[in-house]
Parts: C-alpha cells; structure tokens; sequence
C-alpha cells in the first residue's frame, strides 16, 4: 500500500523523542543510584529498556520507509522520464513532417525555377532579341536567378548588427537584395517578382511591338478655353519651365544638358560587356550598369 504523506517524517520525529527521553531516563537513573535510591534506579531501568526496544523498533520502521520513498522516488522520476522522451519524441515526428514539407516544396520550387528559364529561353529563340532586351524581359538565365535571389531576400531576417542579439531564425538561403540601401529593410529591398515578371512582359510588348522599350510618356493635360472663341491648348508643363540662370537670364527650354562623365563611362563599359560573350554574372553586371544608366539618363 501507498504510505501516507508525512509518515516518514513522523517515525523519524518519533525515533528522535525516544531517544531523547532515553537520555533522560539515564540520566535519571544514574541521580538515583547516586542518591542510593536503588527501588527508583530499578523502576527508571525498565522504562529506559521498554523505550530502547521502541527505540529499536522506530529505527528499523524508518529505514524501511526510506526504502520505500526511494523507490517511489525512482518509480517517479522513470515516468518523468519516459513522459519527457515522449513530448521531445512527438517534436521529433512534426519537426521530421515539417521538413518533408520543406522538402517538396523545395522541390516544386526548384521545377517551377526550370519551367521559367524553359519558357525564357523558348521565348529567347522565337524573337531577335538583343542582349539588353533579353535581360529587361527577364529571359536571359542570369537576370532571371538575380531576380529570384531578390524576391528571397525579400523575405530575409538580416542580423540587427551593433552586437546587439539575433533572436530571429536564420534567413532562407540564397537571397540578396537589390538595393543595398535597403539591407536592413528586406521588404523594400527589390519590387516582388511577380510585379517584376510583370514589368518585364510588358517590355517585353513594347520591345516587338514598337522596336524599343520606351515607356509611353504620361498625357499631356488639356486647358479647357474660358470660352468658345478660344481654342483649346496644352497645360504649361511646370518641370519644362525656365530656370532662371546665374546672370539673371533664363535658360533656353530646349538647350542641351551637360555631359555627364559617370554615365558616359557607364555607357562604355555597357557597350564593352555586349561585345563579348555573356554569361550569368554578366548579365547580372548589365541589369546593374542598366539600372545606373537609366537613374542618371
């Protein structure tokens, strides 16, 4: 049967008073004999030997519950035990389908990656595109894997940096973002691929339909005449205005920039990169040099 609560503890308190009150009763006895009180020493003799049977009886009652709580201890801690191994085997078996999961879709992603390089390169032999116009439309195998490595990063959790903690998992492998100015901001790191995908396609339109990829410009707002006597005409184009110049005149509408070095040289180095053959790190070394160009144009 299962002992009460507290019962070892009461036999060892029990075997403690026994003990005690022998001492007592000893020293009792001994006063008595001291004093020639031999009927009081004989009377306080039995009663020390009635308590050290006790006593004896008290000490074997608790080693027996010692050995009891033992077991029970250990019986306690092998069901702790194989209730732990079962909660951490249990995290093992959704951990294990978790990452069947990850497994597939790492799979299918990397079969829909394919099937988008396939259909770039159909789409690559079916029209005489140049080599720039291969990268602005997404086609070429290396504007596309730049591409996919920005959507990744898009989705990362870099490190805080100024030794201050990283609680955050790790980042899905294999991104990078697009504009660096954004490391720390993923989400606005590059345009989602699909808008990318997107943009690309309808280059991809204006590039067949009308030999260049040139968005069309905004429309021109129209003044209504004050009244019918008064032909319509185009509003004042408030950014084409004059800028007044440092002598007090204003500048001509229509003169001509001046000559930017940065982009003249970038335009060089886009005309050496297309003169030779290219490959994924060139093409992603031209989208870079064509976004450069395209900010300074």
């Amino acid at each position: 049967m299962p002992r009460k609560p507290g019962s070892l503890e009461q036999a060892r308190q029990s075997l403690v008073d026994l003990q005690v009150q022998v001492e007592t009763l000893r020293e009792q006895r001994d006063q008595a004999l001291l004093r020639d009180d031999d009927p009081q020493a004989s009377r306080l003799q039995g009663r020390i030997e009635g308590l050290e049977r006790a006593s004896r009886t008290a000490v074997e009652k608790v080693r027996l519950l010692e050995a009891q709580a033992s077991r029970e201890a250990n019986e306690r801690h092998a069901a702790e035990r194989a209730e732990l191994i079962g909660r951490i085997e249990a995290k093992f078996a959704e951990r294990d389908a978790a990452g069947a999961e990850l497994a597939a879709l790492v799979s299918q992603s990397d079969a829909a990656f394919v099937r988008v390089l396939e259909l770039g390169q159909e789409i690559a032999d079916l029209w005489p595109w140049r080599r720039d116009e291969l990268g602005a439309t997404l086609c070429s195998a290396g504007a596309m894997t730049l591409a996919l490595q920005h959507e990744i990063y898009r989705h990362a959790r870099p490190a805080p940096g100024g030794g201050m903690p990283h609680t955050a998992p790790p980042s899905y492998p294999g991104g990078m973002p697009q504009d660096l100015m954004w490391t720390m901001v993923p989400s606005r790191s590059a345009r989602p691929l699909t808008e990318r995908l997107g943009e690309a396609s309808a280059a991809a339109t204006r590039i067949m339909r009308t030999g260049i990829n040139t968005p069309a410009p905004p429309p021109v707002p129209i003044v209504l005449p004050a009244s019918l006597d008064t032909s319509a005409e185009a509003a004042p184009d408030p950014v084409a205005a004059p800028v007044p110049a440092s002598n007090g005149h204003a500048e001509a509408k229509d003169a001509p920039p001046p000559p930017n070095p940065e982009l003249s040289l970038l335009l060089s180095e886009l005309d050496a990169l297309v003169s030779k053959p290219m490959g994924p790190v060139e093409d992603a070394k031209y989208e870079s040099l064509s976004r450069r160009v395209k900010q300074l144009s």
